[in-house]
């Protein structure tokens, strides 16, 4: 379901189609850096999406792939793209030690899969902000840069973080 269309970046709740908590483990095991990996297109499996390549030894199960390949399939699907790279990333701030604007190049999408205990990192691009709340996935209405506000904690007494899906448009 679209949630606005603000200058054709479409924001869409995707709560019904995706557990975004299946993919917590995952988001824990990679820590700060970052997760990569290579999707192609295709029409003889379930999620008509396959892994090409990863930097990554595997998702925690079975149904946490499913639903990682369910958003990849849905951003496909929505760009009418054969190949996709994603970036799926945790962005995590101790107490006093807040973490920079970060930027994310050559975006086509991106996807809030948790959000606990954080002031800022706000997404920003070309004319379009938003705070993402966990289930919603931003399109954007072509390839561009993603950026990520500052980020600190909260309470000064624990740690913050943001895990993210950034889509990409991959080059063959």
């Amino acid at each position: 379901m679209v949630l606005l269309q603000p200058n054709n970046f479409k924001v869409y709740d995707m709560n019904g189609r995706i557990n975004v908590y299946s993919l917590r483990p995952d988001f824990n095991r990679i820590g700060r850096t970052p997760f990569v990996a290579n999707f192609k297109r295709t029409t003889e499996t379930k999620y008509r999406c396959t892994l090409i390549s990863s930097n990554f030894k595997g998702i925690s199960s079975k149904f946490a792939e499913d639903m990682l390949l369910r958003s990849v399939v849905f951003v496909m699907e929505n760009k009418d793209i054969d190949y996709m790279s994603i970036q799926m990333q945790r962005f995590e701030s101790l107490p006093s030690f807040p973490i920079p604007k970060t930027t994310i190049n050559d975006t086509m999408g991106v996807m809030c899969f948790g959000r606990e205990n954080v002031l800022g990192g706000v997404l920003e691009t070309l004319d379009f902000t938003r705070e993402l709340a966990p289930f919603e996935l931003v399109t954007f209405p072509d390839i561009l840069d993603a950026n990520i506000t500052q980020l600190q904690t909260a309470a000064d007494t624990r740690e913050g973080y943001i895990d993210m899906i950034f889509y990409k448009n991959m080059k063959i």
